[in-house]
């Protein structure tokens, strides 16, 4: 399930349209007051990756506030890649993706306010630590750290160890006691060390 906010979803033809006019290059743009702004992608590799004019990011954020950043996909690489997933919480706008090839749609909310219940899944954006930070916002005002993340199951690395390596820096500590609202449970799936949590 992917809850796509209906203001969105308003605009996806004007999205689409663009998506295949550029293809193969990615296409990109901006919703701005509910419409969408299709922009140049001027990235010297517009096949793999997408880059928005400056200028006309400046321009479009003078007609009013930018509500969304729109790319495509023009292969079946049917998620987010690891820089869309840095770039879209350092932008903490929230991001569109199509994927021409496979004829999906993607969103994701980098803000805080993606609701709990329905946010597909997309590593290093909404993923279960981000729930976990989204959490802790919303429910006590604690902001946890963010933590870079790459590729999707890296997880399987024996040399990634996010969530030892950090929880006690963001104010976790052990407990024995009967689980309340606010606990962390750190979790094994399938693998030698915590790579989940909950």
């Amino acid at each position: 399930m992917n809850i796509i906010p209906l203001p969105i979803v308003s605009i996806q033809g004007d999205m689409l349209q663009h998506a295949f006019a550029e293809t193969p290059r990615e296409a990109c743009g901006l919703v701005v007051n509910g419409k969408y702004v299709p922009c140049k992608n001027i990235h010297s590799l517009p096949e793999q990756y997408f880059t928005i004019c400056p200028k006309a990011y400046a321009k479009a954020c003078k007609k009013g506030e930018v509500e969304a950043i729109f790319h495509s996909h023009t292969t079946d690489y049917n998620k987010f890649s690891p820089s869309d997933a840095r770039a879209c919480r350092q932008s903490n706008v929230p991001w569109v993706m199509y994927c021409t090839a496979t004829d999906d749609w993607h969103y994701a909310d980098p803000t805080g306010n993606a609701p709990y219940i329905g946010r597909q899944w997309h590593y290093g954006i909404h993923d279960c630590y981000s729930l976990l930070k989204d959490f802790h916002l919303r429910e006590f005002g604690i902001k946890l750290a963010d933590f870079q993340r790459g590729e999707e199951m890296e997880w399987d690395s024996p040399d990634w160890n996010m969530f030892d390596q950090n929880f006690a820096s963001q104010g976790f500590v052990p407990c024995d006691d009967s689980p309340k609202k606010g606990d962390m449970i750190l979790m094994h799936l399938q693998a030698p060390r915590p790579n989940h949590v909950g």
